[in-house]
């Protein structure tokens, strides 16, 4: 095959790809979403406007969830108290869908907390994605102990 075919077959590819892509998007919105990591360390601003224009409550949302995520982190709140966070600021997508049903878990708080563990590791990746990775196994370590002992996550209520 000489070098030409391959290029040429290599661009009909992206743009096969990039057509299937673009028709997914125009049907079904609600599989593509944001990641959190897209935003995290970041000021609010601008990038919230892609995901909610002119959203206050959607701004002031994610502005809380960072600052849950920031004392996470800091050790100034557990993994389960930082999901309680998480529950209470929770609302469901415009388009009706539920950013909790992407998170694996049997149930409703069990996947609110692998949320908050994913938020977390993509707000420390931003500076150092290896820390990111032990923030991870921290967690999730976290997650399996009160798995093992409860069989599920008890999230506090919070205020």
């Amino acid at each position: 095959m000489t070098v030409q075919s391959r290029l040429f077959f290599g661009l009909a590819l992206v743009a096969s790809l990039s057509a299937a892509l673009a028709l997914i998007a125009g049907q079904r919105p609600d599989l593509v979403r944001a990641a959190p990591w897209a935003f995290a360390g970041r000021p609010a601003g601008p990038q919230t406007e892609l995901l909610c224009p002119g959203d206050a409550a959607a701004e002031a949302n994610l502005q809380a969830k960072r600052e849950v995520i920031k004392r996470l982190l800091g050790g100034r709140l557990t993994l389960l108290e930082a999901a309680g966070w998480f529950r209470a600021l929770h609302r469901p997508l415009s388009n009706g869908g539920d950013p909790l049903d992407y998170q694996p878990g049997k149930t409703k708080a069990e996947r609110t907390c692998r949320m908050v563990i994913a938020w977390a590791k993509a707000e420390v990746a931003v500076q150092s994605p290896s820390q990111a990775i032990e923030v991870g196994r921290r967690l999730e370590a976290e997650l399996a102990a009160c798995l093992a002992r409860d069989g599920e996550p008890r999230l506090p209520e919070v205020e």
